[in-house]
């Protein structure tokens, strides 16, 4: 009766998620493919002015070569994802999958991608050799920075594949990669050499680290990767060879730049031979910082066999997994080494943290969504009910400190005339955003102080800030403006060490001071009325935080990072 109510209780959050809105992002031409970015990976990012910006993947098939056919190609909308327009293409050759985010000023996208530059296998003829780039766009000069994108590069050696990459940034800019490599360890690696394991490298503003093994069992493939500002972590999911091909779970924590223990998720008793498939996806809840993992496996011992999508809990701070629901049964065989696109996880600034998914038993034809909560999972909603294959491969959504309403990636595949090569959908309503605008700054035994979003601005309704990691109690002043470029002539971002404030910017002008206070536990909340003008509508509102924080340097006080509000 407990969950039946909370489930009554919680009906309400299905209302104003439901996707409201289709738009094509790119079609193919005939016998061409278009696909979004794979299901667990970030193909989907807004900048500080409010413009969306999404990745996807074209074959032209000219030459039957990958290195020569294929594409990474970058999109962008301004006008909250009802139209969309090609701005660029990654600058290398042969580009595959990959991710996306926004850097901390909101203004520069950091991509990440695998990819082919013509190397073929020695042992292996017609394969070819892969590699991992990365590369930095500016958003407001339209055009990719510096001149060098190998990360991980394949320098020959045979079967030397290195694939599957996801990225973050955190909120002081630096930048965490993740990747995978199917036979040969990369150069100078940390961990034991093998084969199928997951990577990390990470950049703090010296230069690359050397790639540690992230996996401490057998194997480690498509690990997910996801930045938490509740613990300063990074938060990873990965299939593993334990108990069958299962699933893991483990962090990263940024100041220490060391692993937590890693965390199966629940198998129940018997699970031998009930096989996890490749694509493991997380979630950090973004109003809680509780995990959600989401996977699948094969029950063979169900009459008719079956697969399972389920969804596993971990609360924060926590040394297990606590709960795990099945989202749904479908076509037996989804599990082992096989890897699935059908299903992903979204979350909104709301703390709604959903499954988007179809079925393979539907031929992927009916799109699906079921929130998730930490004691319940709510009833199946159908979304869209469409063509075959429409929904065959589905991207989410799930940014923890910015972002907007509920929204997505779709690969369209299905046959419709002369788009016979498939599409890349957005879906989604049209929502204001909140985005990252400029790191904050740390001092003495304080971190930097963290503001972050609670909700996306509506017209007539509230901006919602949070904030976190402040010192207990600490007195704080919120800084308002429109202006990012200049504050009386000025160049901005300014620096304030004139006010003892050292490493610490101004990343706004200021026409509004309000003052406010943490918690014990060093979090605020501060919801401001917005009005419902139409003149407001697009428009970014930038917001940043001065904190008090005695001895931190010679003024006492730290900056947050800055926050641009573009309500719609």
């Amino acid at each position: 009766m407990k969950n039946k109510a909370i489930l009554l209780l919680s009906l309400p959050l299905l209302g104003g998620v439901a996707f409201a809105q289709d738009s094509i992002i790119f079609n193919a031409a005939p016998n061409q493919i278009a696909r979004g970015m794979l299901s667990n990976r970030k193909g989907l990012v807004v900048t500080s002015d409010g413009r969306l910006w999404a990745l996807s993947f074209w074959n032209d098939k000219k030459t039957a070569d990958p290195s020569k056919d294929y594409h990474l190609l970058l999109h962008s909308s301004s006008d909250g994802g009802k139209t969309w327009k090609k701005v660029s293409e990654a600058r290398t050759q042969g580009e595959t999958y990959g991710s996306l985010v926004t850097g901390p000023r909101g203004k520069r996208l950091h991509i990440v991608w695998s990819g082919y530059d013509g190397k073929k296998n020695p042992s292996r003829p017609g394969k070819y050799l892969s590699s991992i780039y990365y590369g930095v766009f500016d958003t407001g000069k339209g055009s990719w920075l510096g001149t060098k994108d190998s990360l991980i590069q394949a320098a020959g050696s045979d079967r030397e594949q290195y694939y599957d990459p996801d990225i973050e940034v955190s909120p002081d800019g630096e930048i965490f990669i993740s990747f995978g490599n199917r036979y040969v360890a990369p150069k100078g690696s940390i961990g034991t050499p093998g084969s199928w394991n997951s990577y990390l490298v990470w950049n703090k503003g010296q230069g690359w680290s050397k790639p540690h093994r992230i996996n401490a069992t057998t194997y480690g493939v498509g690990c997910d990767l996801h930045y938490s500002p509740f613990d300063d972590k990074l938060h990873m999911a990965y299939r593993v060879n334990t108990g069958g091909y299962g699933t893991a779970y483990r962090s990263f924590d940024l100041s220490k730049s060391a692993f937590g223990p890693e965390i199966m998720v629940p198998v129940p008793p018997g699970a031998k031979g009930r096989f996890h498939g490749n694509r493991n996806h997380l979630a950090v809840d973004p109003k809680t910082g509780d995990i959600w993992v989401l996977y699948v496996r094969n029950e063979p011992s169900k009459t008719p066999k079956v697969s399972e999508i389920r969804a596993a809990y971990l609360k924060r701070g926590a040394g297990a997994f606590s709960k795990d629901f099945l989202v749904s049964t479908d076509t037996f065989g989804l599990g082992g080494n096989v890897s699935s696109y059908h299903y992903s996880l979204a979350a909104t600034l709301t703390g709604k943290v959903t499954v988007l998914f179809s079925l393979k038993s539907e031929s992927y034809s009916k799109l699906y969504q079921r929130i998730l909560l930490p004691v319940a999972i709510l009833p199946k909603v159908k979304l869209r009910t469409g063509r075959t294959k429409q929904f065959s491969w589905i991207a989410g959504y799930r940014p923890t400190m910015q972002g907007g309403g509920l929204h997505a990636l779709i690969s369209d595949q299905s046959s419709i005339g002369p788009l016979a090569g498939g599409r890349t959908l957005f879906l989604g309503p049209v929502t204001g955003s909140m985005v990252l605008h400029g790191a904050g700054c740390d001092g003495g035994k304080y971190k930097s102080p963290i503001a972050a979003a609670n909700g996306a601005p509506t017209l007539g309704g509230k901006i919602p800030l949070s904030f976190y990691a402040f010192p207990p109690k600490a007195p704080a002043v919120l800084l308002a403006g429109v202006n990012d470029q200049n504050l009386g002539g000025l160049a901005l971002p300014l620096p304030l060490y004139p006010l003892g404030l050292t490493g610490c910017f101004l990343h706004q002008d200021v026409l509004i001071t309000l003052g406010f206070a943490a918690d014990l536990n060093g979090v605020a909340a501060l919801p401001l009325p917005l009005p419902n003008d139409p003149r407001l509508a697009g428009l970014p509102l930038f917001f940043q935080a001065y904190v008090v924080a005695p001895a931190a340097n010679s003024g006492n006080g730290l900056m947050t990072n800055g926050l641009s509000s573009i309500a719609r």
